[in-house]
């Protein structure tokens, strides 16, 4: 989706800082994403409409799989201890 049509800037924008918050713990980060890393890398671009469109998917992809262990440990973790707290356990 993110190749063909893009994806709206503000919507990027917002996922991508409730991952920055949620790996806060994990990394040293700048306080804001630096689009402009992505863009000058050939990665992404934004379009004239402000939709961001993805260049070169293997750029993104391996930036991706740098990040996705630790959401997944998080999703592991918040779905494990969801089922602790689950009705079903309580007796």
């Amino acid at each position: 989706m993110a190749t063909k049509d893009g994806v709206p800037f503000n919507r990027l924008r917002e996922e991508a800082d409730f991952i920055a918050t949620l790996l806060a713990h994990e990394f040293v980060t700048p306080k804001q994403p630096n689009y402009d890393v992505l863009i000058n890398a050939g990665a992404i671009e934004i379009t004239e409409d402000n939709k961001v469109k993805i260049i070169t998917e293997s750029k993104i992809n391996f930036l991706c799989s740098l990040v996705w262990p630790y959401i997944d440990a998080y999703w592991v973790t918040a779905f494990f201890l969801q089922t602790l707290h689950s009705p079903l356990n309580q007796e």
